[in-house]
């Protein structure tokens, strides 16, 4: 099968040049997401060849709390585990995803599969989840605007099912994919049509390139982006590599934060990954705090001296 990386590079461009028309703040991302792609694409399960399992968490705007009972915001914990599937060139994940606000907790486990297919030099892969979502909520956290009779006391919880499909494209310098995720129109009521919300339906877009500085210098710009066709966030970003050892980048998310990323691996073969990034709000610091902060830790087993299946690796994955 013959396949023209140039023009799915320009296909990928021009998704991104549609959308971009318009922008709103919309729910936070991750600024080490080029580190867990698997937490928004499902096709990115077995990629990289080895099995890995990441931690992640994130405080978003560190220190907002809310104007009546000094409440804190939004935390968020991802975990994330893939293997390959050597046999039948597929690969096979699992992400937990939970995140905090004062009155409303939100779960996510998903597990996913994806189907590898080999292009010469490059990789195809096609992946989906299934699994369940979950929102809690407290009513005596919660404070409403209308009547408050019909509010029940404590906690209740709602369960939903929840699917993804995603495509990621990756050759030895650029690697791209899209995803679309909760397909089964995920949507919570408690019982009253005044706390009626859903996880609406998102469109996550993602493209990067490694250009090799020098010999020990990997510079990786890339972009990611998110919408649910009413509101817009998206990412820009560039890293270096040093030594496929430690890395450092800074990285603009649109109309709201810059930010600052670093990272150290650490063990044999860089096996043990540790990262951290930081974000400054720019844009609307009445409404939040400034800061957010991110950590991050990622163990990766080492491959077996008998595996003699040629897998497709870049830079960035090996740091």
């Amino acid at each position: 099968m013959r396949f023209n990386v140039n023009f799915f590079s320009i296909l990928l461009i021009g998704v991104f040049g549609v959308i971009i028309q318009g922008f709103a703040q919309q729910a936070p991302m991750y600024s080490q997401a080029p580190f867990v792609p698997l937490s928004f694409n499902p096709a990115y399960s077995g990629v990289e060849g080895y099995t890995r399992a990441t931690l992640l968490h994130r405080s978003q705007w560190l220190g907002n709390t809310s104007s009546f009972d000094g409440r804190a915001g939004l935390n968020t914990q991802l975990f994330t585990l893939d293997a390959p599937v050597y046999r039948i060139r597929s690969g096979v994940g699992l992400v937990i995803e939970n995140s905090n606000l004062p009155a409303v907790n939100d779960l996510s486990i998903r597990a996913s599969y994806a189907y590898h297919l080999r292009i010469k030099e490059s990789k195809l892969s096609f992946g989906l989840n299934v699994g369940m979502y979950s929102r809690s909520f407290d009513n005596d956290v919660w404070r409403t605007i209308v009547d408050e009779d019909w509010a029940a006391t404590g906690q209740v919880s709602q369960i939903r099912p929840d699917m993804s499909l995603g495509i990621f494209f990756q050759s030895q310098k650029f690697y791209g994919g899209m995803s679309y995720n909760h397909l089964m129109d995920v949507e919570f009521d408690f019982g009253t049509s005044d706390l009626r919300d859903a996880a609406p339906q998102t469109l996550d877009l993602f493209a990067g390139y490694d250009y090799e500085f020098n010999y020990d210098l990997i510079i990786t710009p890339s972009i990611f982006m998110r919408t649910d066709f009413a509101n817009y966030a998206m990412e820009l970003a560039v890293r270096g590599t040093y030594k496929e050892k430690m890395w450092g980048g800074m990285n603009f998310r649109w109309s709201e934060s810059v930010g600052l990323m670093m990272g150290y691996s650490l063990l044999k073969d860089n096996t043990l990954k540790l990262g951290y990034a930081f974000d400054y709000v720019v844009f609307g610091q009445a409404a939040k705090a400034s800061t957010s902060h991110e950590f991050m830790i990622s163990y990766a087993l080492p491959m077996s001296g008998n595996i003699n299946k040629k897998i497709v690796r870049t830079p960035r994955f090996r740091h």
